[in-house]
């Protein structure tokens, strides 16, 4: 069972045949940190992608004023998907923080968060990540365009299984 995001990169090198690392968290490297980066990046984007129902939340905004038109946003959310979003702004009068303007009226919130704790990740989830991680190593680390090719249509079987089972709410993108 995957525990850590070590273990995550470690199965995607060892699909390449590559040498294992200890954990990347710790005792930096450049390799360390490259491995590291692409894998935030397509942690990330497999969330973004898909609304895999471990990282779905819905909650109520705290507004900022009596006339409801700005809400503050939890520091977690990776991708708004209720309501539509009007505007969004870093900052509002000095005040720290990350805000949003919604076109109607606001009566639920609902977001992808950036999970980044792996044992709460689906195993299906796991397994696509597992194979983009290949696909987005193949390249810079193994220097082959084969194994690049070959994950990432693993990475797309996996996410088709994700669907199949359940597992998120939405079609490949």
């Amino acid at each position: 069972m995957t525990q850590t995001k070590t273990d995550i990169i470690n199965l995607a090198l060892a699909k390449l045949n590559l040498s294992l690392v200890d954990n990347v968290d710790y005792q930096p490297s450049t390799l360390k940190t490259q491995l590291s980066l692409i894998y935030d990046l397509c942690r990330k984007s497999l969330l973004s992608k898909g609304y895999w129902n471990f990282a779905r939340r819905e909650v109520l905004l705290s507004a900022l004023s009596k006339k409801n038109e700005w809400y503050v946003l939890p520091d977690n959310v990776l991708t708004i998907l209720k309501p539509e979003v009007k505007a969004m702004v870093g900052n509002i009068q000095g005040v720290e923080g990350r805000y949003v303007q919604f076109i109607d009226t606001l009566s639920n919130f609902v977001y992808i968060e950036d999970v980044q704790n792996v044992r709460l990740f689906e195993s299906t989830f796991c397994e696509a990540l597992t194979s983009y991680l290949a696909s987005e190593y193949a390249i810079p680390f193994a220097q082959n365009e084969k194994f690049k090719v070959l994950y990432f249509n693993e990475y797309r079987l996996k996410l088709q299984k994700a669907i199949s089972q359940d597992n998120i709410n939405s079609q490949i993108s």
